[in-house]
């Protein structure tokens, strides 16, 4: 059998691994056994599962045609953008 104890690094990486996919028992045992032991890697797997969370609700938001569909240009405001930038350059 392998080691119990986990250094903080390998902890970190099960903590951002558990996000993706469900892990071992017993991989998971000891990530939550360090936790147990260690305030900052909890406090990291807090931080990370709450961006996870908004960056989710996020990017749902982005997905959403309705979102989407005011989202293009009219012509006329391409061609004003498109001569602010040439007004906007340097002249040689």
């Amino acid at each position: 059998m392998g080691k119990i104890m986990l250094s903080c690094k390998e902890a970190a990486q099960f903590v951002s691994q558990e996000l993706d996919q469900p892990l071992h028992k017993g991989d998971r045992f000891k990530m939550v056994l360090h936790l147990i032991m260690c305030r900052v890697c909890s406090c990291y797997r807090k931080q990370l599962n709450f961006l996870h969370g908004i960056l989710g609700r996020v990017s749902s938001d982005f997905d959403d045609a309705s979102v989407n569909e005011g989202a293009h240009l009219s012509q006329e405001a391409k061609t004003r953008i498109k001569d602010r930038i040439n007004d906007s350059s340097p002249h040689h």
